[in-house]
This record gives C-alpha cells, sequence and structure tokens, in this order.
C-alpha cells in the first residue's frame, strides 16, 4: 500500500488540510496542508521516490513551514480590535451632545442613535449641549459644556 503513494494523493491531503484549517481554525492545518501540497508537486519531478522519504519530505516541510508561517504572521500584528466592544457606553466619553430632556434632580435621559441612555449630571435645560464624561454601570454622566 505504502509503495502506491503518488502525487495525486499528497494533493488531495494538502486541500484537505487547507480546508480543515477554514473549519477548525488554528493556523496550523494550512501550513501542514501546504507542506504535503510540496511534497506532491515534488512527487511529480521524482515520481520513484519511496514512501519513506516522502515522509521525511513531508515532516521536514512541515517543521519548515511551521515555522514560517509563524515568523510571517510574527511580523504582521492583527489590528487593535475596538476596546469598547460590549462596553457601548463607553464610546460615547469625550462626544457632545444636546439636550432633548432636562437633567433633574442629577437624572435625565439622553436619545444616542436608537437608544435612549440614562445620564447623571448637575441639573440642566433642554437644549443645553452636555459632553459625556464617563460610564457608571448603565448610566452615562454629563457635564455642561459652555
Amino acid at each position: 500500500m505504502w509503495q502506491e503513494i503518488t502525487f495525486w494523493h499528497w494533493l488531495i491531503a494538502g486541500i484537505a488540510l487547507i480546508i480543515l484549517e477554514m473549519f477548525a481554525p488554528s493556523t496550523i492545518f494550512v501550513w501542514l496542508g501546504i507542506a504535503a501540497s510540496a511534497v506532491g508537486v515534488t512527487l511529480i519531478a521524482w515520481p520513484d521516490m519511496s514512501w519513506e522519504v516522502q515522509a521525511i519530505l513531508f515532516a521536514a516541510l512541515s517543521v519548515v513551514s511551521l515555522l514560517a508561517g509563524r515568523r510571517w504572521s510574527a511580523q504582521r500584528p492583527e489590528p487593535a480590535s475596538d476596546t469598547n466592544l460590549n462596553r457601548r457606553g463607553h464610546s460615547f466619553i469625550g462626544k457632545e451632545y444636546t439636550l432633548e430632556q432636562a437633567i433633574e434632580r442629577g437624572s435625565g435621559r439622553l436619545h444616542l442613535g436608537d437608544t435612549w441612555w440614562r445620564i447623571e449630571g448637575p441639573d440642566l435645560p433642554v437644549g443645553q449641549k452636555v459632553k459625556v464624561v464617563g460610564v457608571n454601570g448603565s448610566s452615562l454622566q454629563v457635564e455642561a459644556v459652555e
């Protein structure tokens, strides 16, 4: 059986490993798939290669491709993700808005986008510009803008 391994076997294994990467993302299967595909291409050039040499070549190419892949990904850091993900209130800090409802006894409501937010701050009239300066739980803390 081992004597009958052809380049097609390696190419199919390489494609299968690369496809497996899509379903089990770990950034390892793609490099193994590249190594298997390289063995398949090499086998086209040297069809009399024994299965032992093929296995050793696959192992060596797997290590080389994994190390090259690690180096490549280390040189291309992922862009910083949104640090306010799941902390929507923090995305309003520093922005200015106009009050549609007055702040009375230290609290009120502010319409931002499609949501009414509870706000805390000094008593202010309708039409006053406010700046969001912090978040307290699910309430935005505001102060008047002069």
